[in-house]
């Protein structure tokens, strides 16, 4: 927490920083996050209810375009990735991989006089879960979040938001098929470049 304290102060006495929301700017986004956690899920009469824990890797990008000053709106998209350990059956393993992909809307509540922003960011994706034995189904995932994005210079930012994610995941497999829905709390640090294209140059 000390480093997260300090980066704050470091930003917050950068008086000159000032972000790149006007209208005609553009904006690319870098974001990742990983969890671990243990999970029953009910799967179809070959295996039934199964106890197991979980690695997931989320790694998502994004590209957005300001139609107006401080509102932008663009595509996302990112691949989840879900390895687990079976405690029910010690044989078993699985991997799940779900490509997501979608649009996003941002508003920024403030000018460009400052060195942070505080913003609001909502997001549809829809993609689809395969696994090992290639089988899968529909996926998809909604998320609003709020929060602040801190300027390290006039093209590049770190927000930090947290709000709501609704994720739903489907496997129309016979035997190994399973439905679950996930909602809560969600928090979201990632990376976003600020520019705009002008003579065929990136200032």
């Amino acid at each position: 927490m000390k480093y997260l304290h300090l980066l704050i102060i470091c930003l917050c006495v950068s008086s000159n920083i000032f972000s790149q929301t006007e209208k005609h700017h553009w904006m690319l986004g870098l974001s990742g996050n990983g969890t671990f956690y243990n999970e029953e899920i009910q799967y179809g009469e070959l295996y039934g209810l199964v106890n197991g824990s979980v690695t997931k890797i989320n790694i998502s990008g994004n590209i957005g375009y300001f139609f107006d000053d401080r509102f932008l709106a663009g595509i996302r998209s990112g691949i989840v990735i879900d390895d687990g350990h079976n405690f029910t059956h010690d044989y078993m393993g699985w991997q799940y991989n779900s490509k997501y992909f979608g649009p996003f809307v941002r508003y920024y509540f403030m000018n460009n006089d400052r060195n942070f922003n505080v913003l609001v960011d909502a997001c549809y994706q829809a993609g689809r879960v395969t696994n090992e034995e290639k089988t899968g189904g529909p996926a998809k995932m909604a998320t609003i979040m709020a929060g602040p994005e801190f300027f390290f210079n006039s093209s590049l930012g770190m927000d930090f938001l947290v709000g709501y994610m609704y994720q739903e995941e489907t496997n129309t497999d016979a035997q190994l098929g399973y439905h679950y829905q996930r909602n809560g709390v969600f928090l979201s640090v990632s990376l976003q470049f600020h520019f705009i294209k002008e003579r065929n140059r990136y200032r």
